[in-house]
């Protein structure tokens, strides 16, 4: 139980990123547009979505390098790895033989929340 109060309390941190994006966007918008001179003359949802994106694709890479590591490293023997790779993708066998760590929990959490963002950037610009 004490496990997943601090997963929902990572993903909201996670998520209150977008809102504080929001909040340095519209109320910065003219010394952002002079900082940057790609978005000199943007509104303020395409420089929100441009920002969406950078953190979007961030959020993915660290969550796939992070889970990825974990994986490759905790699931798969490591005199063996080569060869049984294909355990990794076996659910049934990775649950029944170990615990799920923290990390992983947290780089998969990671990648939800860099797609998340990245609709969360196509859609501002609708």
């Amino acid at each position: 139980m004490r496990n997943a109060y601090w997963i929902v309390v990572f993903v909201l941190l996670t998520f209150s990123l977008i809102a504080i994006d929001f909040a340095i966007v519209s109320n910065y918008l003219p010394s952002l547009q002079e900082s940057v001179t790609f978005w000199k003359y943007k509104t303020t949802y395409s420089i929100l979505s441009d920002i969406l994106l950078i953190e979007g694709g961030l959020f993915l890479v660290i969550g796939a390098l992070l889970a990825g590591v974990i994986l490759y490293n905790a699931w798969v023997p490591h005199p063996f790895r080569a060869r049984f790779t294909e355990s990794i993708f076996n659910w049934k066998l990775v649950r029944g033989s170990r615990e799920i760590s923290p990390a992983l929990k947290i780089g998969l959490i990671l990648i939800g929340a860099g797609i998340i963002y990245i609709l969360a950037a196509i859609i501002v610009t609708l």
